[in-house]
């Protein structure tokens, strides 16, 4: 279930192809494989089973993200991506807006948040709200499951979007901040 798309519009049926597929789109993305780095789909893999039969928010689990996921989100208005860092972070997880970015550079088959919301504007014509959860991962070695440290503040971060997606699944304002 790790690498599979969970779109469902939370009414219990899977979305058909090119139909109006949510507004609001979180994607958890990471290497399940590399412990920690595994946190972005963990988190999604937590707000699917929370949102079941509810609202219209679709979540995706990817290993990278490519430039074939801006066909699958061009309905969305809001996109989370959701992953992990290696950075220290005070609260242990930030949201940061996601601003577009125009440079691909060298590696062609995996993108940035920042890219794949430019590319999303140049192909519809409109730029979604982006924004990016990081959440910082203790234990990158290779191995399955996530380091104690890790999975309470990916838990802290499932409860935070939880209760603010609950409450207002299409409204991602500018200063945002949601917390735990």
């Amino acid at each position: 279930m790790h690498q599979e798309d969970f779109s469902t519009n939370f009414a219990g049926t899977e979305s058909p192809p090119g139909s109006a597929r949510g507004r609001t789109c979180v994607i958890g993305f990471g290497n399940i494989y590399r412990r920690d780095d595994g946190l972005g789909p963990f988190i999604a893999e937590g707000l699917a089973r929370r949102f079941g039969g509810q609202g219209v928010i679709r979540i995706l689990v990817r290993h990278q993200l490519e430039p074939e996921l801006a066909d699958e989100l061009m309905e969305a208005a809001t996109v989370v991506f959701v992953d992990a860092t290696i950075e220290s972070l005070a609260r242990g997880w930030i949201l940061q807006r996601v601003a577009p970015q125009q440079r691909l550079g060298f590696v062609s088959h995996t993108v940035s948040p920042g890219w794949l919301v430019s590319l999303m504007a140049s192909l519809s014509g409109r730029t979604p709200s982006g924004w990016l959860v990081s959440v910082q991962g203790e234990d990158f070695n290779f191995g399955q499951g996530l380091s104690p440290l890790a999975g309470q503040r990916a838990q802290r971060v499932i409860k935070a979007m939880t209760n603010f997606l609950s409450k207002e699944e299409e409204t991602w304002a500018p200063g945002l901040t949601f917390s735990s």
